[in-house]
């Protein structure tokens, strides 16, 4: 097959619901300051998810994530319209980041790409002062978090064209050293295969997350577990035409028992075509179902383009939008859903990653609702001589709440606008060892007053690679 592989941007993300996301995986050898990468706040530091976190991480997946390659990485090499390629494939429309991801956990990178086996540890130290994201009653504390990462893989795990095969596994120990909340360890666990046959690649990921981080949408700290599965099938003919159909399913189960648990099933297929040497586009279709606990399930179908462009080091995109027509038990909605993700090498040492989506998911924190998420998250990186990076990641979320059933009330549906900010420098100490010092700005303003907050955290982060 002659496809030219592009980069698999965010064939990495971990599979997970919209708006209660971890945030996405990193994989071995993602620099710190590939990906938007949003806090690496511990439960309530912080998910992700994106975010998408802006967010080092990274959860989701998307979680999906995971994460664009680093800006500094050259792109494919370029290959005759006649040689033989292995197929790359799409990956879902989950966003990298999510402005939630400073919320939940993040995993930390693992720098050296060549090792089968690797073993990373991160621990922050965080002052939070609104830990439950409470309107009324904010309380502080001071939490400490230990964050190892386990990484096996066998086969083609760099370039990701044969078959291959990946594990991580990333717990959290999370400590609240003023007891304003209970001690806990969150679990982060993906795994990943591939295997290639010919002009056909199979591809099978895996995810479970126990979080207890609050998110803008729950509005608390909850326990839950989510837990998500994704079946790849890809297969190209002919020197520019490949097809590839994704099967997605993920869900959501919260302990306490007033909130509903729901789960989802997604097909998408796409006709891809190779419009230049560095460029792909695709038309696709799709297919889904939304169960949500105590009140029925919602069908839907999408209609989507994509498109993927690699320009080397320089500049890579992801795009993929389209439209949405779901039914419920109060009628049928139409809504345009996207996703775009960019990385852009502006100059040396100088980056920039850009993320836009927007989602329809069902709501946590308000049972009975779907939830349509639109947000644009955006990270510079700015290198400072040999051994210092700063960094300053922003985002923005609009979310509207609309009631699906007979049961719930039409009247005074909720709707946030969601803000954060993290600044952050880090120092590389040498290869494997870094220190960063980061402050988390979140705000979420509200037509509830209850769900209305402002949260501040201020942190430190040692990491070392083994």
């Amino acid at each position: 097959m002659a496809l030219l592989p592009l980069k698999s941007f965010a064939q990495n993300e971990t599979v997970r619901p919209a708006l209660d996301p971890a945030t996405p995986i990193v994989e071995p050898g993602d620099a710190p300051s590939s990906a938007i990468p949003i806090p690496p706040p511990i439960s309530p530091p912080a998910d992700s998810t994106p975010e998408p976190s802006l967010f080092t991480p990274a959860d989701d997946n998307a979680p999906l994530p995971t994460e664009v390659p680093p800006m500094g990485s050259e792109g494919p090499a370029s290959a005759s319209e006649g040689s033989q390629q292995p197929i790359q494939p799409l990956a879902p429309m989950t966003p990298l980041l999510t402005a939630n991801a400073p919320v939940e956990p993040t995993i930390p990178p693992v720098m050296n790409n060549s090792k089968a086996i690797q073993f990373s540890l991160d621990v922050d130290a965080v002052y939070d002062d609104n830990i439950y994201f409470s309107s009324k009653n904010p309380l502080t504390d001071y939490i400490f978090v230990a964050s190892p990462k386990l990484t096996l893989q066998r086969g083609d795990f760099r370039a990701k064209e044969e078959s291959f095969g990946i594990l991580n596994y990333n717990p959290q120990a999370i400590y609240f050293a003023k007891g304003e909340d209970g001690n806990t360890i969150d679990q982060n666990l993906k795994a990943e295969v591939q295997y290639t046959i010919a002009r056909l690649a199979i591809g099978l990921e895996g995810s479970y997350q126990r979080l207890s981080g609050a998110t803008p949408d729950l509005g608390d700290r909850v326990d839950r577990d989510v837990a998500g599965a994704k079946l790849r099938l890809t297969y190209g003919w002919g020197a520019k035409m490949e097809a590839e159909s994704n099967f997605l399913y993920t869900t959501t189960q919260y302990d306490p028992r007033e909130l509903s648990d729901f789960s989802e099933f997604v097909n998408e297929t796409f006709l891809r075509y190779q419009v230049t040497a560095r460029t792909k586009a695709a038309l696709g279709v799709g297919v889904g179902k939304l169960n949500v606990e105590g009140f029925g399930h919602q069908v839907f179908e999408r209609a989507l383009v994509q498109v993927i462009s690699d320009l080397g080091s320089k500049l890579t995109l992801r795009a993929k939008g389209g439209v949405e027509f779901r039914q419920t038990d109060l009628g049928d909605d139409t809504t345009p859903i996207f996703s775009l993700a960019l990385d852009y090498r502006i100059r040396e040492g100088t980056t920039l990653a850009l993320e836009a989506y927007r989602e329809v998911t069902a709501s946590g924190g308000a049972p009975g609702e779907n939830l349509t998420r639109t947000g644009i998250a955006a990270k510079v990186s700015q290198r400072l001589g040999k051994r210092f990076t700063g960094n300053l990641a922003v985002g923005y979320d609009q979310l509207s709440y609309a009631a699906t059933s007979k049961t719930k009330s039409t009247a005074d549906a909720r709707s946030d606008d969601y803000f954060f900010i993290r600044p952050s420098l880090l120092y590389e100490l040498r290869e494997g060892r870094r220190f960063e010092l980061y402050y988390l700005h979140r705000q979420n303003d509200s037509n509830l007053t209850d769900s209305s907050f402002d949260a501040n955290q201020v942190g430190a982060s040692v990491g070392i690679d083994f």
